[in-house]
C-alpha cells in the first residue's frame, strides 16, 4: 500500500535498528520503542524526507503527533530521530 507520494507502509516484522541519536531523543522526549514501531507500522500519514529518509506521523492522545524519521536499508529500518509536533 502506498501513501504520501509513493512512501510504503512497513510490515511489523521488519527489524528495527535505533541510532544513538534516536535513543537519546526517545529518552529525552519520553517516547517508547512501542510508540515508534506503531508510528512506522500504522502511521496516520507518511511523507518523504531528505535523501533516503522517510517520515511517519502518528497521533497519540494527550501527547500530540509523533514524527519518526527513518530510513529503510536493505532488510531493516534505521530510526534516525523522533520529534513531537
Amino acid at each position: 500500500m502506498a501513501e504520501g507520494g509513493g512512501v510504503e507502509r512497513l510490515a511489523s516484522s521488519i527489524e528495527m535498528q535505533y541510532t544513538y541519536h534516536a535513543l537519546s531523543r526517545m529518552r529525552l522526549r519520553r517516547v517508547s520503542e512501542e510508540m515508534v514501531e506503531e508510528a512506522i507500522s500504522t502511521p496516520d500519514r507518511m511523507s518523504r524526507g531528505y535523501g533516503r529518509r522517510q517520515l511517519a506521523f502518528k497521533a497519540f492522545p494527550n501527547r500530540g503527533t509523533l514524527k519518526v524519521v527513518f530510513a529503510r536499508i536493505d532488510d531493516r529500518v534505521v530510526i534516525v530521530t523522533v520529534i513531537w509536533e
